[in-house]
């Protein structure tokens, strides 16, 4: 058989294969709508185009695939190019895919086959349309998610995030794509930018989480205590110091710590960098796994803060980060003593030994202490509000009151002129009992008072504050101080304590 031959013999065999082609459509069209021919007249719906035969290629893939002729180019800038270049392509190709088939370690538009392809542009004009990923093919998966970190086919990077959490909430459980979602979902952040608050949502970051509470001073008492804590691995909670006054640990720990903050602030140094180790240093390599084109070198970039850093220096990623399992060791040494030393306040069985941390500490510690004591103080004091809208009508009442005064001052001098040598008595004895007299003058006289106290079974604070109240009347004020413990005078009012006892 000659030359010319088997080339008429091969279009005759395409022929007939495109003539059975046509042949099966219609066949299996007047199947579905069981319809019957007639003699009259009826539309009839055109028999399916070469768009959707099986062995067609649509032009966009064909030219996609010519980009790689345009010149060299890395294997990510190729599918980036092809990418933008398919964005907006959508297909309607009806083969029933057979997704046992469909394998690609690395699924890209140039390594997979044309009806493969054309099944993944499918695909994906179905989720773009829906919004919703219902048949999970792994391979179009993750070429879908490459688009998405390439930002192809997205506007911005915030629209493109959106379509990645869902992807992420959809498959982080899958075991071929939960460690690969959980780095490119770190990875996406950094790159483009976005609030550091989106990695809340990595497992891997947990212990991170907790401890970036430290670096927000401002923020309530609670939850600064619990990050604190937490960040030293220590049951503070247990402490019998702790289980004494829940307040005073809270207080006095959160104000040592904002404290210790601000100074090494303005020594432009970082507290957590001390109170944490070690520190870690590694080279990354962004979006690991994935076809991602970076589009433009990066001299230097920085994202993250001071327990968590994701930085670029001459197109190398590093990742800086504190240990996750590991507290450091000044941290704990910090808590440690601050128990130590509120133990020893609150007589709850102290350490026999001080922990040793550095003296700058110490001193930040020692002035919480103190500054909460005072704010206790302060919190014994009685609050005595003026309504200002009342003032008019009491000087009105003052110049009356006045007024008959001195009328009633006049009178009686004229009829007892001996009156002006009269000793006038400012203070009455009865105003206290006798338990509450002998205090007074034991606390004028500097003697002891605690056997007293015993002997009469009181309470420090229970009798000061009914002295308290029961003088503030004449004083306008608090004559007698106490922090629970020991009770002293204030000093502007001894003289004239001294006449109310009889001293």
């Amino acid at each position: 058989m000659t030359h010319t031959q088997n080339a008429v013999q091969n279009n005759e065999s395409r022929r007939a294969r495109i003539i059975n082609i046509i042949n099966d459509t219609v066949a299996t069209y007047s199947e579905k709508t069981n319809r019957l021919y007639t003699d009259s007249y009826q539309e009839e719906p055109i028999i399916k185009t070469a768009s959707q035969l099986n062995n067609y290629t649509p032009d966009k893939i064909i030219k996609m695939r010519q980009i790689l002729q345009q010149g060299s180019m890395s294997p990510q800038e190729l599918f980036y190019r092809q990418g933008i270049f398919m964005a907006d392509f959508e297909d309607d190709f009806y083969r029933p895919p057979d997704t046992q088939l469909i394998s690609y370690k690395y699924p890209t538009y140039q390594s997979m086959r044309n009806k493969d392809l054309r099944m993944y542009f499918t695909w994906r004009s179905k989720v773009r349309k829906s919004g919703i990923i219902e048949e999970y093919i792994p391979a179009f998966v993750m070429l879908y998610i490459y688009e998405i970190v390439n930002l192809i086919g997205f506007e911005d990077s915030q629209s493109a995030f959106c379509e990645l959490v869902k992807i992420y909430d959809r498959f982080s459980g899958f075991y071929q794509l939960t460690s690969y979602l959980n780095t490119w979902y770190r990875d996406f952040v950094a790159y483009y930018n976005l609030d550091i608050s989106y990695l809340d949502k990595l497992p891997q970051l947990a212990m991170h989480k907790v401890r970036w509470k430290l670096l927000d001073i401002t923020c309530c008492d609670e939850e600064l205590f619990d990050a604190i804590c937490a960040s030293s691995v220590m049951d503070i909670k247990s402490s019998p110091g702790y289980q004494k006054s829940e307040g005073m640990y809270k207080q006095v720990m959160c104000d040592a710590y904002r404290r210790l903050y601000v100074a090494k602030k303005a020594e432009n140094k970082s507290l957590l960098e001390e109170l944490f180790s070690p520190v870690d240093t590694v080279p990354v390599h962004l979006f690991s796994g994935a076809v991602f084109y970076q589009k433009e070198r990066i001299k230097e970039y920085t994202y993250g803060n001071e327990l968590y850093q994701l930085s670029c220096k001459d197109n190398r990623w590093y990742l800086r980060s504190y240990d996750q399992i590991l507290p450091g060791k000044p941290i704990k040494m910090f808590v440690k003593f601050m128990d130590h030393h509120l133990r020893t306040e609150l007589k709850a069985r102290p350490f026999k030994n001080e922990p040793e941390i550095p003296n700058e500490y110490k001193v930040h510690v020692h002035d919480a202490i103190i500054a909460y004591k005072h704010r206790q103080q302060e919190l014994l004091k009685p609050k005595i509000t003026i309504d200002v809208s009342l003032l008019g009508d009491i000087r009105a009442a003052a110049d009356i009151t006045m007024h008959k005064l001195i009328v009633e001052e006049d009178i009686s001098c004229e009829n007892d002129l001996p009156c002006e040598n009269e000793p006038e008595e400012l203070f009455h004895s009865d105003l206290l009992d006798d338990i509450e007299v002998k205090l007074i003058k034991k606390l004028i006289n500097n003697e002891k008072y605690n056997d007293f106290l015993r002997e009469n079974k009181l309470l420090l604070s229970v009798i000061v504050d009914n002295i308290n109240e029961k003088l503030f009347d004449t004083f306008q004020d608090t004559v007698v101080i106490t922090d629970g413990n020991n009770a002293e005078l204030i000093e502007d009012y001894i003289e004239d304590l001294k006449g109310l006892v009889n001293l």
